[in-house]
């Protein structure tokens, strides 16, 4: 692969695809947490931990929907970061809330932190492996609550409506890839603007 297929491989739009596919399996395993449930008790037979089964892949798969839509507005905005051949450095970090802030086209730039803040902890700690690096780091599995999903679900649906937005403008990357895309459909959660009419591309250099 050369660094034009490179830069057409790491496309915004693709990064948004990938953010789709794993944002539409949370919400099939959400839907399944009734399904079963994993108890921990000691040796005396109390009950010290509860939580659905699909707990910890939920917040998984939701946590990397999150970081595959925040690059997919990083790679937008700054295109260069697809360049040579490698992903620049940003693009690199799993960090959600220091990632989304280098966005400026990123929507809910106030309430959005404190969502991504809950997702980050737990992907550095209990949802990606059974413990952190340290002992101070590491806690225990917890429960996915009604309220962090519905944050999840409305942040999800405003990054859909803007990434949308701006790929129907299109995009101009480096060593010419390119592209604009019109979207049928739901993504992210989000319906596309029909209405939206796009403006001519603009040259990058």
């Amino acid at each position: 692969m050369d660094a034009r297929e490179f830069a057409q491989a790491a496309h915004p739009h693709s990064w948004m695809l990938v953010a789709d596919n794993l944002y539409d399996q949370s919400v099939v395993l959400y839907h399944r947490f009734h399904s079963g449930k994993t108890v921990q008790r000691d040796g005396d037979g109390t009950t010290f931990g509860e939580w659905p089964s699909s707990s910890r892949s939920t917040f998984l798969l939701a946590g990397f929907a999150l970081e595959n839509a925040i690059k997919a507005f990083l790679v937008y905005e700054h295109p260069q970061w697809v360049s040579n051949g490698v992903l620049a450095r940003p693009l690199r970090s799993h960090a959600l809330v220091a990632l989304s802030k280098k966005s400026s086209l990123i929507p809910w730039q106030k309430r959005g932190p404190l969502i991504l803040s809950r997702f980050e902890r737990g992907l550095e700690s209990w949802a990606r492996y059974p413990c952190a690096l340290s002992a101070t780091e590491t806690e225990a599995e917890q429960y996915l609550p009604p309220a962090l999903w519905a944050g999840y679900l409305g942040l999800m649906r405003a990054y859909g409506k803007a990434l949308m937005a701006l790929l129907q403008q299109g995009w101009n990357g480096p060593h010419g890839a390119s592209g604009r895309f019109r979207f049928e459909g739901s993504y992210l959660g989000a319906q596309p603007n029909s209405s939206f009419k796009p403006m001519p591309l603009r040259g990058t250099a």
